[in-house]
Parts: structure tokens; sequence; C-alpha cells
């Protein structure tokens, strides 16, 4: 009995601490999609890119899968009309874990640019193996865009 308290104790801090004290630049409702709609689109997302907007955000790494804890992503932004690279965007990424009936778990995120011209690194932490969403925002003046993608971690 000691060993089923403490170990749903353990659960209720781990539940606790993915969702609570994140810092991402954008929150899941920002995103243009609901958690339900996301969770029901999740087979045919598995890895899709969808891009609106005078900037394209594209996923440079990983293509895929990434192994769960600490990950790295490589973000390109670049300008549709001219096809040069964005280097002064304003990319606020929001990424999280829609969860079946309960709240998304969200991670905390940073953003930097990267060595190439137009590519940003994002630093995060991937809590659970299973289906993430990645929402990628550029609003910066004349430059809009918007892209979500769909990451596996494993």
């Amino acid at each position: 009995m000691k060993h089923l308290l403490l170990s749903l104790i353990a659960a209720t801090v781990f539940v606790t601490g993915c969702t609570s004290g994140s810092e991402t630049t954008a929150s899941p409702e920002d995103a243009p999609e609901t958690t339900e709609s996301a969770d029901a689109a999740m087979p045919e997302m598995d890895g899709m890119e969808a891009s609106e907007g005078n900037v394209e955000i594209t996923l440079v790494s990983p293509e895929e899968t990434v192994p769960m804890g600490d990950a790295e992503l490589v973000v390109a932004v670049q300008d549709t009309a001219t096809g040069e690279p964005v280097t002064d965007a304003n990319l606020l990424v929001d990424i999280y874990m829609p969860m079946d009936g309960m709240e998304p778990m969200v991670t905390e995120v940073d953003v930097s640019p990267d060595a190439e011209p137009g590519q940003y690194k994002v630093t995060t932490y991937f809590g659970m193996e299973g289906m993430w969403a990645i929402n990628t925002i550029v609003d910066k003046g004349e430059q809009q865009g918007k892209a979500h993608f769909m990451i596996e971690a494993q």
C-alpha cells in the first residue's frame, strides 16, 4: 500500500512539474487549432508542415523523430518573394503534447539565432514519448508567417 501511495504522489509531482512553470514564447491557446482537433488530426499530421504568410518557416532538423529528453531543433525562416533568409525574424515557438481529455503538456522553449543566416536554434525538453506539436509564428512588420509541425519523441 505504501508503494502505491508513493507511486501516485510521484506521478502527481511529475505531471504537475511538466505542466507548470513553462516559459514558452507562445501558448497553445495562440495556436490556430484546438487541442481536440490537433489530437484528432494527429495521424494525418505526422511530420506534416503547414505554412502560411509571406515568410516560409521550415523545420530543418530533426526530420521526423527526436530522442526523449533535452533536444535541439533548427528552424529556418526565409522570405517567400525573394528566397532570402530572414535573419532578424521575431520567431515565436510553442511546443506542446496534446493530451486526450487533459490540458496539453507544455515544455519550455528557448529560441536563438543559429550560425547559418535565417536559421534559429530551438532548445527544449521532451518529457514524454509520443507526438509533440510545434507551432511557429513570425510577426515582424511586413514579415508575417505561421507554420505547424508534428514530431515524435522516442
